[in-house]
């Protein structure tokens, strides 16, 4: 149900927003129309040309709508957290980081659009917009704001086709995946932690139902049992400790190389209940939690693929994703 009310959702966000902007073109000159977004409403070229992207998944977005980007905020952190089968041109630009983008550098692109995350640049937007139309977004934070600010990109861009196809294509996917959950009898139980271990001290950031990736394990059909209030970061930061207190669940985690022997070696991490009874599930490092469609899916695949349910990439044979 969850799978079609998504659906319902995506097909009136795209209507809304295609009718919202033809209504308001008349705000705007020739050859250009009025698109809202997070922080106000910016007047975009019909044709859009030359892009510069200031958060990895306004990136993603763009790049997996088939447009590249001419500049790209972060661009090798881009490149190493967030894997599409769609790579970036080699021409794009890195133009400063995420939080303090270069303007000059920015400026020098001559882009005729650039889209940001709304929460980082609420202090250079005024700048930004004197270089060129900007749009804003809150970004992945849930399903629903993903739906919807993909189809807002799309439609700025031209692709409103893709958009559909790529979103019927994750919740495909979501589908495929909660049947062979389904049928495989496992328990549902999970937790989702990113973790990391430096200076002798192992912290975990447990995801709450507030947040994204939460949300899409949630619609294959696994139940979140780390149950702590959320709060706006959709986790909470604990220390090992607090993991004494979770029994009977799927613990899936996510970490760097350099932590690894932590889990090998920890007889706190070690004796752990979970960990005895063979449910830590060490995920791939490169998993983007926080992106679009494509990176939905491959999250989707590398939790199937913990709990042998897949040998490879995809629980739909002759699909690949990435």
């Amino acid at each position: 149900m969850k799978i079609q009310a998504l659906a319902i959702i995506l097909l009136l966000t795209i209507l809304l927003n295609i009718t919202a902007a033809a209504a308001q073109d008349t705000a705007c000159q020739t050859g250009f129309r009025l698109i809202e977004h997070q922080l106000g409403a910016a007047c975009v070229p019909d044709e859009v040309q030359r892009v510069v992207t200031l958060e990895h998944s306004m990136t993603e977005a763009v790049v997996t709508l088939g447009f590249q980007p001419v500049g790209v905020a972060d661009l090798e952190l881009y490149n190493t957290l967030v894997n599409l089968p769609i790579p970036l041109s080699q021409d794009a630009v890195d133009v400063g980081s995420r939080r303090e983008p270069n303007l000059e550098v920015i400026a020098t692109l001559k882009p005729d659009l650039i889209i940001a995350a709304s929460w980082r640049v609420t202090e250079t937007y005024d700048d930004l917009s004197a270089i060129a139309p900007t749009l804003t977004f809150e970004g992945s934070s849930d399903l629903e704001t993903l739906t919807d600010y993909f189809t807002t990109i799309a439609l700025v861009l031209n692709r409103e086709e893709v958009a559909l196809q790529r979103l019927e294509e994750m919740n495909q996917h979501f589908v495929a995946a909660a049947a062979l959950i389904a049928d495989s009898g496992l328990n549902p139980a999970f937790v989702l932690s990113q973790t990391w271990y430096e200076e002798n001290i192992a912290t975990f950031r447990l995801f709450t139902g507030n947040a994204m990736p939460v949300e899409i394990l949630t619609n294959i059909g696994l139940e979140n049992t780390w149950t702590a209030e959320p709060n706006p970061d959709g986790f909470t930061v604990v220390g090992i400790e607090a993991l004494a207190e979770i029994e009977d669940t799927n613990f899936f985690f996510i970490t760097d190389p350099d932590s690894a022997s932590f889990y090998e070696e920890s007889p706190l991490w070690n004796s752990l209940s979970f960990v005895q009874a063979g449910t830590a599930y060490r995920l791939n490092d490169d998993l983007w939690l926080f992106g679009g469609p494509i990176s939905a899916q491959r999250f989707v695949d590398a939790v199937l693929k913990a709990l042998s349910l897949i040998e490879d990439e995809s629980p739909e044979s002759g699909t690949d994703q990435g």
